[in-house]
């Protein structure tokens, strides 16, 4: 009925055109992503080369003064704690908190817009600042606030 011959030489003429329809296709996808790849380094290389002109043409020719030096800050950028007792910190969110009224939300606010340069305060929260202190009223109705006492043998180290 069948010859066995003819059915295996079906069989892997019909194997042999999977592997070559295969082989097309992973070429194709290779050659494409060799295609997108080139035209992601030539979009990066005129970038680059669009921001070195425009880099060049806002640049002074002849700078005869450097420009004053900022002065380093002890920001902790890569770790989770910050010493806001710091000196450099502490004054200015002494400052704040006496001119806001001991109002934290506000002395934060203040303070993150007065340094938003250089980010000093970017992490400060109000509720750091509102654990600081506790906020009392005496016999006679008048409002105050007494500062934490851990608080002020920090400062003071």
């Amino acid at each position: 009925m069948h010859d066995a011959v003819a059915v295996q030489w079906k069989r892997d003429s019909l194997c042999e055109e999977r592997q070559r329809v295969t082989d097309e296709k992973a070429a194709t996808k290779l050659d494409k992503e060799r295609y997108l790849n080139q035209k992601r380094q030539e979009r990066y290389r005129e970038r680059e080369w669009i921001k070195k002109a425009k880099q060049k043409e806002t640049e002074p020719e002849a700078v005869v003064e450097e420009s004053p030096k900022v002065a380093s800050l002890p920001i902790a950028v890569h770790t989770k704690r910050q010493n806001w007792y710091d000196p450099l910190y502490w004054n200015d969110i002494m400052v704040a908190l006496q001119e806001s009224g001991f109002n934290s939300r506000q002395a934060v606010h203040a303070l993150q817009a007065k340094f938003h340069f250089d980010g000093r305060f970017n992490r400060l929260s109000h509720s750091t600042a509102e654990g600081w202190f506790s906020r009392t009223v005496d016999k006679s109705g008048n409002q105050g606030i007494l500062w934490q006492e851990n608080v002020l043998i920090r400062v003071q180290n």
